[in-house]
């Protein structure tokens, strides 16, 4: 018979077990309190209309959440391996690598690194779906009455413009990854280039588009490149922080990069374009940069009291924003003698008027360059 000792010691707990125990137990009450915030983004993800791998992300999370709430008990009770999280992190991982592996720049839109253009698209730009994010977000957002500027036109227009794009470009990277990483630098930042169609003639200039609050995406940057496509116009636009402070020191010094890497490419006519917190910047790196630029758009954002640019701007704006003042831009406009183009929207008027916003900004542009 084993002594009593040797019985002791195999049924008494060790502090080991207890801490396991307790993060077991810390953990399921964790991912159950999850369960019902979780069901409620993924019913919004999945009905977004996703792309496979964004299907992928939000089942395999769902099984990893699951396998989390369910934890097995310490080794007290009747073991159970089933491995469900393990599994689905492993899917998770497969779902990345297949994206990293085959997600390519398009044949005319092309994420570069700025410190080697010529080297391609960084990893972590090709992880995740943009569209799957922004729509999913947007919905998110937007159901929770965080956002109500064009609330009621703005999920629909986006999803139609995210068709619209991979009709154009297929499969693409995007900034957004490495910007919530921290990744975009003074020196090292993501820029979006969309070249003019083929066959079209020699680009006669670029326009540089600076990204607002929440950073920088591509379907901003194709929007505008569709609208100049009959212009042979390059479109080009930089990545800084998630705010999109432009008018910082780390801001200006990814414009001055942006600038360096088109002349590199024989460009030297240069439309500068700013949206909400990228006007703001916008207007006040124009007046800063003179020179450098032969026209200057402000699209829902302008610092009222800028420097002149001492180039011809225009400004779009929604007449019911209410994120940004149109008086802002109205007090610009007067100031600097500049063509204030109002729509009937709110903040995201560039997107929900696309039609309004790309003409006057393509009659602009043809103007100036």
């Amino acid at each position: 018979m084993p002594s009593t000792a040797a019985t002791n010691s195999f049924d008494v707990p060790s502090p080991a077990d207890g801490i396991r125990a307790g993060v077991r137990l810390t953990t399921r009450v964790f991912a159950r309190l999850a369960l019902v915030p979780f069901a409620a983004f993924a019913f919004v993800a999945l009905t977004s209309a996703p792309t496979w791998s964004g299907v992928g992300y939000v089942s395999c999370l769902a099984v990893m959440l699951a396998g989390l709430a369910t934890l097995p008990e310490p080794a007290t009770s009747r073991p159970r391996r089933r491995g469900l999280t393990r599994g689905a992190a492993v899917g998770l991982f497969v779902i990345a690598c297949l994206r990293v592996g085959f997600v390519r720049d398009g044949a005319r839109l092309h994420v570069l690194d700025s410190e080697a253009p010529s080297g391609g698209s960084r990893i972590a730009s090709r992880v995740v779906d943009e569209g799957d994010a922004a729509l999913t977000t947007t919905r998110l957002l937007v159901g929770l009455g965080a956002v109500r500027d064009d609330a009621s036109e703005l999920p629909a227009a986006m999803r139609a413009a995210y068709n619209e794009m991979r009709a154009d470009h297929g499969a693409v990277p995007s900034p957004l990854v490495p910007t919530y990483l921290g990744l975009q630098g003074r020196e090292a930042f993501d820029l979006v280039v969309i070249d003019p169609p083929a066959g079209a003639p020699r680009p006669r200039g670029a326009l540089v588009f600076l990204h607002g609050f929440a950073g920088n995406f591509d379907l901003p940057c194709w929007q505008i490149s569709r609208a100049l496509a009959e212009l042979a116009v390059v479109t080009a636009c930089p990545s800084t922080r998630w705010v999109g402070d432009w008018g910082s020191s780390d801001g200006e010094a990814a414009l001055r990069r942006t600038l360096e890497i088109l002349h590199a490419r024989g460009i030297d006519r240069v439309v500068l374009a700013g949206l909400s917190n990228g006007g703001f910047g916008a207007s006040v790196l124009a007046p800063r940069m003179k020179g450098s630029f032969v026209g200057l758009v402000l699209v829902s954002g302008a610092t009222r009291d800028a420097d002149d640019p001492g180039v011809p701007t225009l400004l779009i704006h929604g007449r019911r924003d209410g994120m940004v003042s149109i008086q802002g831009s109205r007090r610009y406009a007067e100031a600097r003698g500049a063509r204030l183009v109002e729509l009937d929207a709110g903040h995201f008027a560039m997107l929900v008027r696309r039609r309004e916003h790309d003409a006057a900004l393509a009659s602009f542009v043809a103007g100036v360059l």
